[in-house]
């Protein structure tokens, strides 16, 4: 039946929680799976005849065997979907453990529940934390995967061994405590977030090489490699694979490739709480919504038949060229960057995760989707000066960022009045001169909140939190307040 004391235990059905258990395997370490037989959607992982026969490998069919057969201090890894859909099943798992055992959640995907979750797990007699991956573990030597901890540092120092070891064995390519808390889930929502900023990016410009430039597929492919040589971006390093690639008649793929996109909804998560927050990301919302505008293929064609060039208001703007394509990508690339921390560095403060900013961003950057010069650059500024309220004001980053803003200003004229939609590098010049504009026109906004709802308002001639009314209707006599 295998090793009955076990070095890790594993309620973790589906193919991530296979990986990580051959990977455990594969580096020394003796695993005790418990066999989930929760319906046909979520089979229990069967084992593999090589590790029958393996004595770091046994296998319990229920609870109390499973914890029993776990050498002590426990450390168990839950996850799949089965943890996901019930808190009762971590529940039952932890009554069997004592102080000093641990469980490692690796099923939550949203922030809210991680938080509910955290919260409730303080009467388990065992110590909670979360883990979150970037991607699917079997992903890690196609793409590169990050593992994220949340938990106190104690909880870190007493399994952290396990992380490095299944790095050591390609399961990870890189992993790391985030914070206290849903810190992890936050910071792998975000990973998928700037995943998604980043291809819609990529779109853009490539829209604007296409249909502003006026290049050939291949001459656009040949700028891409360019750029992502010289960014050390992933994701342009794709796009160029995808615009050179040519089927077997010789012709594009890209061409032939409908224009409907698979709808992922990735970041989905990190959009919600940054709506929670009161935090603008709408670099990543826009990116959402053009997906979703895509989706809608048949409308878009009756519509570019009734709205040709000739009849919805075409004018003449200066063709931006290949340089300002360029940097109008850098600058939007570290706008939606910069509103992504903002994100991070808010939630952290509301919910006292104590977010290591630097480590994230490392984290973000080892996965290959979104790997690039660009989060370097943060990361360090951030092992520099962790109080940094944002990475728009580091010193680099700054001057490369006024620099290219100016290209970012003539794409998007350009878009609008030749009616390429541009709708994330459209927010993040947007959002750039939002966070820029003092004063703003939100006294206005302020003054319609109170006549339509009564919330009140500041006032510049007065100390800052004291809330005053007005009914704005000038009296008849006397001075108008």
């Amino acid at each position: 039946m295998g090793n009955t004391s076990c070095d890790i235990g594993m309620a973790f059905p589906g193919a991530a929680g296979e990986n990580l258990r051959l990977g455990m395997i594969s580096s020394g370490l003796s695993v005790c799976s418990l066999s989930i037989s929760d319906s046909s959607q979520h089979p229990a992982v069967m084992p593999t005849r090589e590790d029958m026969s393996s004595i770091n490998f046994s296998e319990a069919n229920d609870v109390s065997e499973f914890v029993k057969r776990i050498r002590k201090p426990r450390i168990i890894f839950a996850g799949g979907k089965p943890f996901a859909e019930s808190f009762k099943l971590l529940a039952d798992i932890a009554a069997g453990l004592e102080n000093g055992d641990m469980i490692i959640d690796c099923s939550c995907s949203s922030v809210a529940e991680g938080q509910k979750r955290f919260k409730s797990s303080e009467l388990f007699p065992c110590i909670y934390a979360s883990a979150a991956f970037s991607k699917d573990p079997r992903e890690a030597r196609k793409q590169g995967v990050s593992a994220f901890f949340g938990g106190s540092k104690s909880a870190w120092d007493a399994c952290s061994d396990i992380f490095f070891r299944l790095k050591g064995a390609g399961i990870f390519t890189e992993c790391g405590r985030i914070g206290d808390g849903a810190s992890a889930i936050f910071a792998k929502n975000l990973s998928s977030a700037i995943e998604t900023i980043e291809a819609q990016l990529a779109c853009e410009a490539y829209d604007l090489l296409i249909g502003a430039c006026g290049l050939k597929m291949q001459d656009a492919a040949e700028i891409f490699d360019a750029w992502s040589d010289k960014s050390n971006s992933s994701m342009l390093s794709a796009a160029a694979k995808i615009l050179h690639f040519k089927d077997a008649s010789g012709i594009s793929l890209a061409e032939k490739i409908r224009d409907i996109p698979m709808q992922k909804n990735a970041g989905m998560f990190a959009l919600l709480e940054a709506v929670y927050e009161n935090m603008p990301f709408d670099t990543l919302s826009s990116s959402f919504f053009s997906a979703g505008a895509s989706s809608l293929k048949g409308r878009r064609e009756r519509l570019s038949k009734a709205y040709t060039p000739e009849n919805s208001g075409r004018q003449i703007c200066r063709i931006p060229d290949e340089d300002d394509v360029k940097h109008a990508l850098m600058a939007a690339r570290a706008i939606a960057l910069s509103q992504c921390i903002s994100v991070l560095r808010s939630s952290s403060a509301h919910h006292a995760w104590g977010v290591n900013c630097a480590q994230c961003v490392d984290l973000w950057n080892a996965s290959m989707p979104i790997k690039s010069a660009l989060l370097e650059s943060v990361a360090k500024a951030y092992a520099e000066n962790s109080d940094l309220e944002t990475p728009l004001f580091e010193e680099g980053i700054k001057n490369d960022s006024l620099c290219n803003i100016a290209s970012l200003r003539r794409a998007v004229a350009y878009s609008v009045s030749w009616g390429i939609p541009l709708p994330c590098m459209s927010a993040a010049l947007s959002a750039f001169d939002s966070a820029r504009r003092n004063p703003s026109s939100a006294n206005l906004l302020a003054a319609l909140g109170e006549i339509f709802n009564h919330a009140g308002f500041e006032r510049n001639d007065a100390p800052k939190g004291e809330i005053f009314h007005s009914s704005f209707e000038q009296p008849q006599r006397g001075i108008y307040r």
